[in-house]
């Protein structure tokens, strides 16, 4: 009987830092062993795009360093992957080609240079295919970056669907706002079922940027206005507030029309918005996105089982 522990390194990479979580499995517990998170330079990685795979492997040889596995999940930046929902009849028999003569109507996608899948799932007395692709040319470098390092990929999952599953709320007609470092993801999920992922060229630099510059302080300074005053108006004289205002209403603006579009396809409304990423604990966001858009808005709480749990107990 064997009675070593299953592992896996799961792996999310962004523009502007890595994490990696190794998970395992012994005698039925399942346990974090080895955590790293560290940021990287600007320019290693753009929009989910491997820019200079040399210094990512030379970073993720260095961050790793302490794991005692090489097999690799990895979450997907939504920036490189192109997700389109197809609707059908109820009680149409859906096929491969029904699916695949609706994504080449996409302009977005060319099928012979892609990877592509999709699902089928009931939502709401219909029938809906979620269909998913990314070009050939990205996610190879990825597969190449991990050959060079003599990892081996298990998993390959879009981040917005990890976000959804790490996240402990109610599937149905929720937006996750996850604030990047250099930009924005909105999920909009409908039990269950991701429904949109919307791109913003906004994150949490640019709130640190705006600040640095409308109180003359120096990055770091920034940062601690940012992180510890927030949108606080009762604090700093409403300075700190009115800087990040300036930055904020242009992703309030895309929030308004990712939840617009949901309802009106939907024919329901918004629920909750659910926010992620660093920039989430900013203090009182939540409030300030209340009061613009009326959906109550919290921090993301993180739950047990995921897709790393599920190949761990396979």
């Amino acid at each position: 009987m064997n009675f070593l522990p299953k592992k896996i390194l799961a792996v999310d990479i962004s523009d502007s830092s890595i994490e990696i979580l190794q998970v395992s499995q012994f005698l039925g517990k399942i346990k974090a062993s080895f955590i790293s998170r560290s940021e990287i330079t600007k320019g290693i990685v753009d929009k989910g795009r491997i820019i200079d795979r040399k210094q990512l492997v030379l970073k993720l040889k260095e961050y790793t360093s302490g794991a005692s596995t090489n097999k690799i999940a990895l979450a997907i930046p939504d920036a490189i992957v192109a997700t389109n929902i197809f609707r059908f009849p109820e009680d149409k028999d859906i096929k491969k080609e029904d699916v695949l003569s609706e994504a080449m109507k996409m302009v977005s996608v060319d099928l012979e240079k892609s990877y592509w899948d999709f699902d089928i799932m009931d939502v709401d007395d219909a029938k809906i295919a979620f269909f998913v692709s990314a070009l050939k040319s990205d996610i190879d470098e990825y597969r190449l970056l991990f050959e060079e390092l003599d990892m081996v990929p298990e998993l390959f999952d879009l981040n917005s669907l990890c976000a959804l599953r790490a996240i402990d709320i109610d599937y149905d007609d929720v937006l996750i706002v996850d604030i990047g470092g250099r930009y924005g993801v909105l999920s909009a999920f409908n039990g269950g079922s991701l429904q949109s992922v919307h791109l913003v060229d906004f994150g949490g630099e640019n709130f640190t940027e705006k600040l640095s510059e409308r109180l003359n302080a120096t990055y770091e300074q920034a940062e601690m206005f940012k992180m510890n005053v927030g949108f606080d108006a009762d604090k700093e004289d409403g300075r700190v507030f009115l800087a990040l205002e300036d930055v904020m209403q242009s992703l309030i603006d895309e929030m308004r029309k990712v939840v617009n579009d949901y309802e009106e396809k939907n024919n329901k409304k918004i629920k909750k918005i659910i926010l992620s990423g660093g920039s989430s604990l900013i203090p009182k966001l939540g409030e300030y996105i209340y009061e613009n858009l009326s959906i109550e808005a919290e921090i993301g709480r993180p739950r047990a089982g995921n897709m790393v749990l599920d190949y761990l107990k396979s």
